[in-house]
Order: structure tokens, then sequence, then C-alpha cells
């Protein structure tokens, strides 16, 4: 099932937030809640206690990358205040609206270094 998968395809079904080995389940049972296991093909999508502290870094980089890419216009303006207030805010929306995807993709990384 996973003999032709690119990682093209991976990167796929991890933003598309499917089970990184078949890409038929969807892995979230809620807004937080991860699948014990796929329910087509089986595979693991809890491995162990503490796995997916690695989609903590995935999700402030990007979040991190937005918000300052937000307040930069601002502060170059001279708008210090407004680009605090409208870089917090996009930061927010960002960390909250990215959590499911950073932790798809953490499952599809640690998926694709695991069978290589």
């Amino acid at each position: 099932m996973t003999e032709g998968l690119t990682f093209r395809a991976l990167l796929s079904r991890s933003l598309r937030l499917r089970c990184p080995s078949c890409g038929n389940d969807r892995i979230f049972t809620g807004l937080v809640g991860v699948k014990e296991r796929c329910g087509a093909c089986h595979f693991n999508c809890r491995p162990e206690g503490g796995f997916y502290l690695g989609a903590i870094y995935i999700n402030y980089g990007v979040t991190a990358i937005v918000g300052l890419a937000t307040a930069l216009p601002f502060a170059l303006a001279d708008r210090m205040y407004l680009g605090i207030v409208a870089g917090s805010v996009v930061a927010t929306a960002v960390a909250v609206g990215f959590f499911q995807v950073s932790r798809s993709l953490w499952l599809g990384i640690t998926f694709w270094n695991g069978r290589r």
C-alpha cells in the first residue's frame, strides 16, 4: 500500500488530514481528538504519549512567521501599536487554524522517516 508512495502524495494526505499510510480515513475525531487507529488500514495514529510534541514546533514556526509578516509593515510605517495588535490577532488565528494541519504533518513526516 505504501510502496509507490511519493513525498508529494504523503504531503497531500497530511494537508487533507488523512491517514499517512493509506489516505482513506480522517485522523481526527473532532477538533483536537486523534483516532487511535485508521479505520481503513489500522495504522496507529497515536504511537506514544507525547508523540505530537514535534507538531508544536511546526505550528509555532508557521505562526511566528505569519504573525511577524503581518506586524512588520505596520512597524515600518511607525504604527507599532497597530502592528502588534494585528500581528497578535493573526498569529492567534493561525495557531488555532493550523493546529490539526501541524499534527497531521508531524504524523506524516514521522511515517515517511520510518518507512525509509
